[in-house]
């Protein structure tokens, strides 16, 4: 399908989130899907007809696939979609705010989410704008965590496909975590945000653990501040592409029992 300028843009929120009307994701030129997502953080598309292939194909487009830690522990060297499947005997897992597989010394650039089966009610995704969060601190604390860098781990008590113990211990072997900057600096808007998030940030590396805790309890607080949050109420067919190294997200599990199936396709 050619590509053909952007449709209608409708900000969500002032720091965070965009939906695109009229077109579909494969009509918007690549580069300029990109740069969207990078400045606006979310974008959305409503509607869409993909399946697997089609997401898969148009994650192609944008940029390379993402191949998923666990994916590399167990041999498999093509990225896959994943089916997210919350129901009464699957509970949901993803309650807690993160950032993609900060854990990770490449973690991905942006992902993409797309909704096959909502939820009756609730399971919406909130992403906060860590742009905004960081540009909401005061100068002096701004200075302060320039120079830090913290540590991110893998949350293996909690993989979402309950691993045997082999693979956690394969897991934790090869991706026993690492350090990030506490503050980092977008390559493409050349923008800083905050990079600590409560789900799989530690602790910070040059600080006493008593002071890492009292650090790290502001700035995630600050992170997750609903100043800076868009919710999404998710209907079939909905898309959502966001830039993971400026945002944070939050899968409410306010549906369950209730089925919801998401589908999702990370990008290097």
């Amino acid at each position: 399908m050619t590509a053909r300028p952007v449709g209608e843009l409708e900000p969500l929120t002032r720091h965070i989130g965009i939906r695109i009307h009229g077109v579909s994701p494969f009509q918007v030129h690549p580069d300029e899907l990109r740069g969207l997502v990078h400045q606006h953080l979310v974008v959305i598309f409503s509607g869409t007809d993909l399946d697997d292939a089609g997401q898969a194909d148009l994650v192609s487009r944008i940029g390379e696939p993402y191949l998923h830690p666990f994916e590399r522990v167990r041999g498999i060297t093509t990225p896959e979609v994943w089916h997210f499947i919350d129901d009464e005997t699957r509970p949901p897992d993803r309650d807690s705010w993160h950032t993609d597989e900060s854990f990770s010394a490449d973690p991905p650039s942006m992902a993409t989410l797309r909704c096959v089966q909502p939820a009756e009610r609730g399971g919406d995704t909130l992403w906060s704008s860590m742009y905004a969060a960081f540009d909401s601190l005061s100068e002096t604390m701004q200075s302060i965590i320039g120079t830090l860098s913290a540590q991110h781990r893998g949350p293996w008590s909690g993989a979402s496909d309950n691993p045997g113990s082999e693979f956690v211990a394969a897991l934790r072997e090869h991706f026993p975590g690492t350090p990030h900057p506490v503050v980092g600096t977008h390559p493409h808007t050349q923008l800083r945000y905050l990079f600590v998030n409560r789900g799989l940030t530690s602790h910070v590396c040059e600080m006493t653990p008593s002071e890492s805790s009292a650090l790290l309890g502001v700035l995630f607080a600050q992170a997750e501040s609903p100043n800076w949050q868009y919710r999404h109420r998710w209907e079939q067919g909905d898309l959502a592409i966001w830039d993971e190294r400026a945002t944070q997200h939050f899968a409410t599990s306010d549906h369950y029992p209730a089925r919801r199936e998401m589908a999702r396709l990370l990008i290097v």
